[in-house]
């Protein structure tokens, strides 16, 4: 029905939005989730990038240093793949990442930047590529994604109910 409303063209996204609270039924599965259909009037439409928290185990399992001040981050990478004939294709600090197949993702001004604000971390072993600090405190979250687990019922009496 929707695509006969604004052409299967305008179609986006199928949400899943999963209830907190379900019921049972004798003879099928118990349905416990509502499918919300998004669909745009035209190609031009407005789009609000929403985050949600980062659950507290994807903190513990990847944000896994720790800074003096106690500020959690993780490694990440300071190249890209491929190689380049600019400057990001030559060596920063003595290291040739060309030679593994890669270029520096950002310019060599920018990488001195980084290191002078304490944002790269230094690898200990021989030849390792030095890697950029992802502060958990500086990320805006996980990008809401097209199934939703942590909307709360509404309370029985709440006024937002609509019956």
């Amino acid at each position: 029905m929707l695509d006969g409303i604004f052409g299967p063209d305008k179609f986006r996204s199928e949400i899943i939005w999963k209830r907190t609270s379900a019921h049972n039924s004798a003879k099928r599965w118990g349905p416990i989730h509502d499918v919300i259909l998004f669909y745009s009037a035209s190609d031009e439409f407005t789009w609000e990038d929403v985050h949600q928290s980062y659950d507290q185990e994807y903190i513990n399992s990847f944000f896994v240093h720790e800074d003096p001040d106690g500020r959690k981050w993780r490694r990440a990478d300071l190249t890209g793949a491929g190689t380049r004939n600019g400057e990001s294709g030559k060596p920063w600090r003595g290291i040739n990442v060309s030679a593994k197949g890669r270029h520096w993702a950002v310019p060599h001004g920018e990488l001195d930047r980084l290191d002078a604000a304490g944002r790269i971390h230094w690898p200990l072993k021989q030849g390792g590529v030095p890697q950029r600090k992802r502060y958990v405190d500086e990320l805006p979250g996980m990008p809401l994604q097209d199934l939703v687990l942590d909307i709360k019922p509404v309370h029985n009496v709440g006024q937002e109910r609509l019956g």
